[in-house]
């Protein structure tokens, strides 16, 4: 066998096993396939979102649902909602989080979410 016919050999099986796959992952009842918002869990649950951004690009995010009243809000940086004891509470709505940073961190989104889909376990290991 030729160099460049074990190279294709190797290629074709390569294909195969991400086709395999694929399918897998496109066929499986509860996988990871994008669904509109509106199927979206509002259990505070993190999601990846999908919007498209102010030059219509699209945009994936780590994200949840923040339920009305179900969020103290002591930062005045959000238009809070106060409750029936003046007590303010994150605006409801749906919050990119941002975990890379020292502190942790979540932003109202302000944008036309379209879809969602549940988020991948981490690597085994880690």
């Amino acid at each position: 066998m030729t160099r460049e016919q074990r190279k294709k050999m190797v290629i074709d099986a390569v294909k195969e096993m991400m086709e395999k796959d694929r399918l897998k992952l496109q066929n499986e009842p509860n996988g990871y396939q994008w669904k509109t918002i509106d199927t979206a869990p509002k259990d505070g649950r993190e999601v990846l979102v999908f919007y498209k951004n102010e030059q219509g690009k699209g945009r994936i995010v780590k994200a949840r649902y923040v339920g009305r009243f179900t969020v103290e809000c002591d930062d005045d940086t959000y238009q809070v909602d106060y409750d029936e004891n003046d007590i303010p509470y994150c605006p409801e709505g749906w919050y990119e989080q941002v975990d890379n940073y020292d502190d942790f961190a979540e932003f109202y989104m302000e944008r036309n979410i379209t879809h969602w889909m549940k988020l991948p376990s981490y690597p085994q290991g880690e």
